[in-house]
């Protein structure tokens, strides 16, 4: 879920913006300023009394550490060269998540070495390209991540997008736009890359461009490896829930509901 309000009474609520009405009085627990903002959007007149609380997504990070024995054996499964650069996309929903802007910026550069690996549910027949690769819905993603040397994900909208976060944990630069809730704690050119606009097919391959750089993504490596560790699930639960604690009304609480409008 990517919200969980408390009413004044301690109703839990999971918020979605377009389901869900907020009453006054309520307080939140949010993963991105950009969800916020909307949620802002739906519930201006109420939000005027909304506690506001943040706390980011987490992952395990140790799962998603490169091994270079493992990227090794991953990018000999999926016939990559030693000089190939992938650039994986990875989601469902690929209108939403961009993917036709992925494929552009990838057939813009005309670079021969550059594959697109494309993971995810959608029809594939609507992107087709020379460049990428389709492997449908894959249950577990870390062998592609092992093998992928950089993370490409031009979304029209996502509140905070957990696949870009176990990119960064795998030690991968991402590449996203303003519209991912990610791109908040995405340091440019440290971490990745942030580009405004999704259509924006020019700074996007500006952006692989830059981190087609074999040294770049290698420094960028051990500094992204770093910063995962503090979106550490363990360390995501215990926020959450002293969170949640703190808030009299919802510690007392134990049942919920949907409010749908």
């Amino acid at each position: 879920m990517s919200l969980s309000v408390w009413n004044a009474s301690g109703a839990v609520i999971f918020f979605a913006p377009a389901m869900v009405s907020i009453e006054r009085g309520s307080s939140a627990v949010h993963n991105s300023t950009l969800l916020y903002e909307n949620l802002r959007a739906h519930s201006a007149e109420n939000m005027r009394e909304f506690c506001n609380w943040k706390k980011r997504n987490g992952v395990r990070v140790s799962e998603f550490g490169p091994a270079p024995l493992k990227r090794a054996a991953a990018r000999a499964q999926l016939h990559l060269a030693e000089t190939d650069i992938a650039v994986l996309f990875l989601g469902s929903g690929w209108e939403r998540k961009g993917l036709r802007f992925a494929v552009a910026a990838i057939e813009s550069l005309r670079n021969d070495r550059m594959r697109l690996l494309v993971a995810g549910r959608g029809n594939r027949r609507r992107f087709r390209s020379r460049n990428a690769r389709f492997f449908g819905e894959v249950g577990d993603v870390r062998p592609l991540l092992s093998a992928a040397d950089i993370f490409l994900l031009p979304t029209l909208y996502d509140p905070f997008s957990n696949a870009s976060l176990e990119a960064m944990a795998a030690g991968l630069p991402v590449v996203t736009t303003r519209a991912n809730g990610c791109s908040e704690i995405i340091e440019e050119r440290i971490h990745g890359s942030i580009v405004d606009r999704a259509d924006n097919i020019a700074a996007l391959g500006e952006a692989l461009r830059f981190w087609s750089d074999e040294s770049r993504r290698k420094k960028a490596q051990m500094v992204l490896l770093e910063h995962a560790t503090e979106f550490d699930l363990s360390r995501h639960i215990a926020q959450t829930l002293e969170t949640v604690l703190s808030y009299p009304e919802a510690a007392e609480s134990t049942s919920g509901k949907m409010r749908k409008t």
